[in-house]
């Protein structure tokens, strides 16, 4: 199994790290991570590892109603992991790092950064099921806009 990694980091709008790999990053330990941990996607939840692991500040989860947070921010990561199946990761990276800049400078204005690693062939069997969800999704609730363009 083939891992890519990616992290875009912005403050209005001006990149302050961003690369294929984590260099210089600091890591905060906390007891509970893993039950503030928000989604994870694997096509085989016991057998396999994640397909994607998605990490933000919450300069990311602030631009997004508080009502209905979880919600919104399933949708966001389920468009990036689709993105990355479909698009290509130098592609979704770029896309990645536009939002990061929208975020920053249209949405609250904090610091913005999103990073994760992803299985590109893993998103891909999962593709097909998330489609089916958007899908439904948009057949119960015809007014809302469909998930992509991430930006």
């Amino acid at each position: 199994m083939s891992y890519q990694s990616f992290a875009v980091t912005t403050i209005g709008g001006n990149h302050i790290k961003e690369g294929k790999r984590c260099q210089d990053a600091s890591f905060k330990s906390d007891d509970d991570a893993f039950e503030r941990a928000r989604f994870y996607f694997s096509f085989h939840e016991e057998k396999s590892p994640p397909a994607a692991v998605f990490l933000c500040s919450d300069g990311i989860d602030d631009n997004y109603p508080v009502e209905g947070n979880e919600k919104h921010l399933f949708k966001l990561y389920r468009t990036i992991a689709l993105t990355f199946a479909e698009d290509g990761f130098d592609s979704t990276c770029k896309q990645l790092k536009d939002l990061a800049d929208s975020f920053a400078v249209k949405g609250k204005g904090d610091d913005v950064s999103i990073a994760g690693f992803i299985n590109t062939e893993a998103l891909k069997q999962a593709e097909p099921i998330w489609k089916k969800q958007i899908a439904e999704e948009e057949k119960s609730s015809p007014l809302s806009s469909p998930d992509r363009p991430i930006c």
